[in-house]
């Protein structure tokens, strides 16, 4: 048995991951830090998000071909990219991290 059959390790890792993640968009978006546009960095933060899912769609089982669970992965994606796009207005607002959390 690894870590990564561990569920609690692999939630606690996607928490820290998460985590940093918000504090970097707050520096990126922040007046006080980067002063990003929020569209910019939501472009900057898909690329970084594809390299990582080429890199584990290299590595992983075939697409299924039932519409039902293709439909249901992409819908997950979009409702994810909109809650994304959420936070990334709201730090630009200048919402507090640890709230926003």
């Amino acid at each position: 048995m690894t870590l990564f059959d561990n569920w609690l390790f692999l939630g606690l890792g996607a928490a820290v991951f998460f985590g940093i993640a918000a504090v970097l968009s707050k520096i990126a978006i922040g007046e006080k830090f980067l002063g990003m546009d929020p569209k910019v960095y939501a472009l900057l933060s898909v690329i970084g998000t594809a390299i990582v899912l080429l890199g584990y769609y290299f590595t992983a089982p075939s697409i299924p071909s039932n519409p039902k669970i293709i439909g249901v992965g992409i819908a997950t994606g979009i409702l994810y990219g909109l809650g994304n796009l959420f936070v990334l207005f709201a730090l630009e607002k200048k919402a507090n991290i640890a709230q926003l959390a």
